[in-house]
């Protein structure tokens, strides 16, 4: 396993005419050992920090302040631990890429419970974004295509009929490629 140290940098970018140069102050890094950590993001009220652990298909919590191992969730069903993000309510969305689908999570402490999928018209998804207007956005890197999702549906899509998309089979490390939507 590769280890991978997490680090909070807290920068001072002071720049005047005399000093272009940035100034950057260490303060401290974790001891949690993460394999390939691929995305970050902080819960709205900022006690927990998420940290995406692909190589370990799980999505590590953090405390934001210490860099303290909480819990982790997700290494018994995810496959492919992409992208984070959170909304206001505080529910979490994991890209799980090669389940192809962003997967939804409540936490109720540090426990969290998978609470639905978003899986319409996208294939093996690495990013997440939920908006503040409620729409989630997904980049699909087997799909080639980005989808907006409303109220738990595809809304848009930026598919383009006759595109060709490949489904992995990662198991046995083939791809099917077709013609048409996924």
């Amino acid at each position: 396993m590769i280890r991978s140290i997490l680090a909070i940098i807290l920068g001072s970018m002071f720049l005047s005419v005399a000093d272009a140069e940035p100034t950057v102050t260490y303060i401290l890094e974790s001891e949690t050992r993460l394999s390939n950590p691929h995305d970050i993001k902080l819960s709205p009220d900022g006690k927990y920090l998420y940290v995406s652990d692909v190589n370990n298909n799980q999505v590590v919590i953090l405390d934001p302040e210490t860099l303290e191992y909480i819990s982790a969730f997700g290494s018994d069903h995810q496959h492919g631990t992409h992208d984070v993000d959170v909304d206001s309510l505080g529910r979490i969305y994991v890209a799980d890429t090669h389940n192809h689908r962003i997967a939804i999570y409540e936490l109720q402490d540090t426990i969290p419970r998978l609470v639905d999928e978003l899986n319409q018209g996208i294939r093996a998804p690495e990013g997440v974004l939920v908006h503040d207007n409620g729409r989630v956005y997904a980049t699909g890197a087997g799909s080639g295509n980005v989808v907006a999702y409303e109220n738990g549906r595809s809304i848009r899509s930026n598919w383009k009929s006759g595109m060709r998309w490949c489904r992995w089979w990662m198991r046995s490390r083939t791809a099917i490629c077709c013609s048409g939507s996924p």
